[in-house]
Formats: C-alpha cells, structure tokens, sequence
C-alpha cells in the first residue's frame, strides 16, 4: 500500500496551502500534522527535519522536503502538472511565481498591526486588479515556430487568391479586411478545419514578428482552455487560487475581467478541483486572529 504524503504546518493557510491544493487537484490524498506548540516546533528542528529551520514539511516518496518552491515543482512534475518540455515548464514557473507573489502579500496582511491591515489589504486588491489579473486576462499561448509558420502560409495563400479575384492591392486590402494588428479587425476569412486557432491573420496572437510570444498576452486570444500547452497544469491551479484568495477581499474583483471570470468557473469544475472546493476538505479558512496568535507564539516573532 503506498504511504500518503505527510503534511507538516500549522493549522491554517500559509505556505502550505498552495501545497494542499496540488496535491488536491492531481487527486491525492494526504495526512495532516498540526503545529501548534513551540514544542512540536523545536522537535523537528532538534530531529534535523527542518533543513533551515522552516516549515512547510511534507514527507512523501522516502523524502523530508522543505522550502515551498521547491516541494512545489516536485509536486508539479510527479503528477503531471508541469507541462511536456523545459519550455512549458518555464512558462509555468513563470506564471505561478507571479501569482504566489500576490498570495504571500494577502496571507502576511493578516500579520500587521490593524491600522496597517486594512490599508495592506486595500492595497492587494489594487495590484490585482492593475498589475497581476490584467496580465493573465490578455496572454496569448506559446506555440510553435512550425504552427506559426503554418498559419502564416495560410493567410499568404488567401491573400494570393483574393488579389487573382479583386485584381488590385487596394481591393484585396478592402475585401480582406485589416488584420487584427494593424487595427482590429477580423477580416473576412474563416479558419479551414485544422487551422491552428491562434492563426489570426497576422504574426499570430501575442508574438513579435520573431515569432517569440510577447509579453503581457496570455488568456487574450489563446483560444484554449489553460494556461499552458492547452493542458491542465500548476499554472491554472495557483491562479484559481489566487483569484479565490482576493475574491475573499474583494467579491466584484473580477467584473472587468471575462476571460479570467470565465477560466475561474472551468478551472472550478474540474472533478478533484470541484471535491476540494466543497465543505469539510482539507483546504483551510482566511487567516483569523486565533492562527495569528498561535504562529507568533510559536515563532516567538
């Protein structure tokens, strides 16, 4: 029988929670141990099971890790969370590190004195809503150079045959249509079966005329259901955590943003996503002042 991974923190979100919620979506099931005196604490540094003296710890395949990251990306590659190559996996990382930043800003709010709080929390809802969901809701997918180049082939061979049919460049230009970057518009021409879906009509969505994916485009024209490879990855787990997280400051969080709105909802009802989100499973409440209280007692900070 194989030994469900051991969880190892205190009794509520932190650094752990991201962790939970892999280990939730790739439907695992895993134990819990509480930390909730300073003994227990000084045990497992004393035990030499704190390689730096930190938790989170999970205990899983014969291993004691530490240091979220990198428990994380364990996580990820062991359950197929982490995309099919290095280039994937970075876009993953990428994504991920940028939502954990704004995680880590809500979960150490709880730990401010009052007057700074409120003005911390006011604070993380504007950075979500000018700086971290405006760059998932406009992200174009990566693809690759021989799909792009494909998809280029296709609109120069419908450009040839409109300019044999209209019989002068200023006509072809005006049945065409202008190409989306270059002013908006979608043109006149359907995608033919098997046409890649970012095929758009010009370089392709998100891309410099390198062909490298531009910054600042990721659900925006995608044209797929996650955020990575078109397959369900680490990357759609932490940012539906996160949406959740400032959705808890902020419920109206997400009005100006569709794509995400609508991401948030697929992500949701994905079955071991869906189990995790209903009552009475592992994931952990907001952070009151009880939890406050015990970790700084504990951490004696």
């Amino acid at each position: 029988m194989t030994t469900k991974p051991k969880l190892c923190y205190f009794r509520g979100r932190g650094r752990m929670e991201s962790i939970r919620w892999l280990l939730a979506a790739g439907g695992v099931e895993f134990e819990e141990e509480f930390i909730e005196t300073t003994e227990q604490y000084e045990k497992l540094q004393k035990d030499g099971c704190l390689l730096f003296g930190q938790v989170p710890m999970v205990e899983i395949d014969g291993m004691v890790l530490t240091q979220t990251r990198a428990i994380l990306s364990y996580l990820a590659a062991k359950y197929d969370l982490y995309g099919k190559d290095l280039k994937e996996t970075v876009r993953i990382n990428m994504y991920a590190d940028g939502t954990l930043d704004l995680m880590m800003m809500t979960a150490q709010a709880a730990f401010k004195p009052p007057e700074e709080k409120e003005e911390n929390l006011t604070l993380i809802v504007k950075k979500a809503k000018t700086r971290y969901f405006p760059a998932f809701e406009k992200v174009g997918g990566y693809h690759s150079t021989l799909d792009l180049t494909e998809a280029l082939s296709w609109r120069a061979r419908c450009a040839r045959v409109l300019s044999r049919e209209a019989g002068s460049p200023s006509e072809t230009a005006a049945r065409a249509g202008p190409a989306r970057g270059a002013g908006g518009g979608a043109g006149v021409f359907k995608r033919p079966a098997g046409t890649p879906s970012y095929a758009r009509g010009e370089l392709g969505a998100g891309r410099t005329r390198s062909g490298k994916p531009s910054a600042g485009k990721i659900l925006n024209d995608h044209g797929e259901d996650f955020l990575v490879g078109n397959k369900f990855s680490w990357a759609d787990i932490q940012l539906l955590e996160a949406i959740l997280m400032v959705e808890e400051l902020d419920a109206s969080v997400l009005s100006d943003f569709p794509l995400l709105k609508a991401f948030k909802a697929r992500i949701s009802n994905i079955p071991t996503i869906k189990k995790f989100l209903q009552p009475g499973s592992p994931r952990k409440p907001p952070s009151d002042s009880h939890y406050v209280e015990v970790v700084r007692g504990i951490l004696q900070f």
